[in-house]
């Protein structure tokens, strides 16, 4: 929570994820789509399916510049 207007640009600057952030992202997603059960292995990581889940929205958020409810 902001409390000044000042603060908002460094907490956009926090919690916007970088360009590799959403690619690294949909890869993932991608990857998940052939799958849809148990965990996928990417860049050897183990990524579960709850992790998937909360990857979705804002994926999709940052390919349609939407916000995440």
């Amino acid at each position: 929570m902001a409390i000044h207007p000042r603060q908002i640009p460094l907490i956009n600057n926090a919690y916007t994820p970088t360009a590799d952030g959403v690619i690294q992202a949909q890869k993932i997603i991608d990857l998940w789509a052939n799958v849809r059960d148990g965990v996928v292995l990417v860049d050897r990581r183990i990524i579960e399916r709850l992790v998937i889940l909360a990857m979705e929205p804002y994926s999709r958020a940052c390919s349609t510049g939407a916000e995440v409810d």
